[in-house]
């Protein structure tokens, strides 16, 4: 079956959504954050202008489907995303908190 230029130029756009999620995906999982967060930006523009441009003439459920899919790897990269980030939180405050407390034992003792 030959796709037309509308047909092929969804493929591509296809592609290019799943190629920057697998960008995402790999950011995370190094823990690259200055980049996972630039790629973040690109992925949720690019899919706001293919649901925009292209979401009602999707042409098939084959298509609906795998875009469905992508979203759903996306939520689920978010998730843990998030998680890390209140594990990172934690970590943060009680590295504060050590902190805190050196100073006010510094100021108990006059070090």
């Amino acid at each position: 079956m030959v796709q037309s230029p509308s047909e092929n130029l969804l493929s591509l756009r296809f592609k290019e959504f799943e190629n920057s999620l697998l960008l995402l995906e790999a950011a995370a999982e190094s823990e690259d954050w200055e980049r996972f967060y630039s790629l973040l930006m690109s992925f949720c523009a690019m899919e706001q202008a293919l649901t925009e441009s292209e979401g009602p003439t999707l042409v098939g459920d084959t298509e609906r489907l795998h875009f469905l899919a992508m979203v759903e790897r996306f939520s689920r990269l978010m998730e843990v995303v998030e998680r890390q980030r209140e594990g990172m939180a934690k970590e943060l405050a009680e590295i504060e908190n050590r902190g805190r407390q050196v100073a006010r034992l510094n100021r108990a003792y006059g070090s």
